[in-house]
């Protein structure tokens, strides 16, 4: 027996069997007890009393729906009007036996289109075409090549999940905490790194166009030289970034130091050298910068100019980052060195990376715990940046829950070489590429943030300067 149901045209379910010695599988479903009030129920209905006719008629033996053959030319829905469809199966089924319904549900919306006016073709158009009528297509490759799309995907998983090393929990969360992009050309270019390219392209530019921010009413520049952004935009990517107003991120002091350090760890897992000297430029001026706010990322802008061959600038980071580290020594308190260690996944990478693996995993798992554990938060596919002893979180679907792949990263990687320790650096080697570097930091450096006050903010600071003095 063969059957082909289409309702709408963009569903389609073949049915395939040849044994005629079974007994028939039927789905019963209720009638709902209200009166169809408009075209669209009172269709829906027609078809929900079809299904349920009893096998009086040979023509109608298995109650298809007789209202939508599917000869018929399928009719386009009004402008914003709901829509519905409905699809139904029947086969036969020997004693014992097994059989399977495949159905696919695609549709094809070629273009994304932007506020800021701009639009592009999806990446699957490459292969289905722009016109906008390929769903049937779609659909019946994803009938065709489900089987092998799933073992791909449990090749992928079965190393990791089967790792008896791994706790359980810690294996099953890599996969539930994604939030991926899939590129499935990625064989043809692996260490493409078009994200951090992306970012180091924004570094350069300047849009001085205003933006009012949110949490206060200034007005500031959308993007200023030297700044690396929060993102690549909404309204307009790649054009207009930092879609994120809430607050003036051009002075953060972390983004700049992030992004120099990100560039250093993609260098150090790819080995590729002609990105790096891509996003050089980028990064000599995020450097720069940052010089207003903090002298941070200094041995990684150190070791990439190396890279690239500018042995001024390897020296005069390298010179930079000695005289910063001792300042770490005023962290020590006699037992530990003070730190930051709201990142319990960041920091039990960290620990991995020394060797404390039981303690990272017992550190890592309290996110498990509150986020995907029955007896949790409820967190789950929506793991926040943060939450208190109150259970109150901060930003769910956070991206910093994406640093339990940095565990899997330092659990599964190879140990990397020790650099070569390196000469100390005169002072009087690097004095004129310290003036060039000032000079840069100069014309980048931001003017005098304007305080903003409301009026009782400043009623209230008069008067605790007044009480106090």
């Amino acid at each position: 027996m063969s059957k082909f149901l289409v309702f709408p045209k963009e569903l389609l379910l073949e049915l395939d069997d040849d044994d005629d010695n079974a007994s028939t599988l039927a789905d019963t479903t209720t009638t709902p007890n209200t009166t169809p009030t408009t075209e669209q129920e009172r269709v829906v209905h027609q078809l929900i009393d079809d299904l349920m006719k009893s096998d009086t008629d040979d023509d109608e033996e298995h109650g298809y729906f007789k209202h939508f053959e599917s000869t018929e030319e399928p009719v386009s829905s009004k402008s914003w009007s709901s829509i519905g469809a409905a699809i139904a199966a029947a086969m036969i089924i020997p004693s014992n036996a097994v059989r399977t319904v495949t159905f696919s549900l695609a549709w094809d919306c070629p273009v994304a289109n932007f506020l800021g006016g701009k639009t592009y073709h999806r990446r699957y158009t490459k292969f289905y075409g722009t016109d906008g009528e390929a769903a049937t297509n779609i659909a019946h490759d994803a009938i065709l090549e489900n089987g092998n799309w799933e073992s791909l995907i449990e090749a992928w998983q079965r190393p990791t999940l089967k790792d008896k090393r791994l706790p359980e929990w810690l294996a099953q969360t890599y996969y539930l905490q994604l939030l991926m992009l899939t590129w499935s050309s990625i064989s043809e270019s692996p260490q493409q790194l078009s994200i951090q390219r992306d970012f180091a392209a924004a570094v350069l530019m300047h849009d001085s166009n205003k933006m009012k921010l949110l949490h206060d009413g200034q007005l500031v520049s959308r993007k200023v030289l030297g700044a690396v952004p929060h993102d690549i935009g909404i309204d307009d990517p790649w054009f207009e970034v930092n879609a994120y107003c809430l607050y003036n991120t051009d002075r953060w002091k972390d983004l700049n130091t992030k992004f120099v350090l990100q560039v250093y760890r993609d260098v150090v897992a790819t080995g590729d050298k002609k990105f790096v000297q891509a996003v050089w430029p980028s990064v000599y001026v995020a450097m720069a910068y940052m010089d207003q706010f903090d002298k941070d990322a200094c041995k990684a802008a150190s070791t990439l100019a190396c890279k690239v061959g500018y042995k001024d600038s390897e020296d005069y980071f390298w010179y930079k980052f000695l005289k910063a580290k001792d300042v770490y020594q005023k962290l020590w308190n006699g037992s530990y060195f003070n730190y930051d260690n709201s990142g319990s996944r960041t920091m039990a990478a960290s620990m991995i990376h020394e060797g404390l693996v039981d303690m990272a995993f017992h550190t890592a798992s309290g996110i498990f715990e509150a986020a995907w554990s029955e007896e949790g938060l409820g967190y789950s596919f929506q793991t926040p940046e943060a939450w208190n002893i109150d259970d109150q979180y901060r930003s769910l679907l956070y991206m910093r829950p994406l640093a339990i792949w940095a565990m899997q990263w330092a659990f599964s990687t190879p140990k990397l070489p020790k650099q070569e320790p390196k000469p100390e650096v005169e002072a009087d080697s690097i004095g004129k590429h310290h003036a060039g570097f000032s000079k840069v930091a100069r014309l980048l450096k931001l003017p005098q943030e304007q305080e903003s006050r409301g009026v009782l903010q400043a009623i209230f600071d008069y008067t605790c300067k007044k009480i106090l003095t």
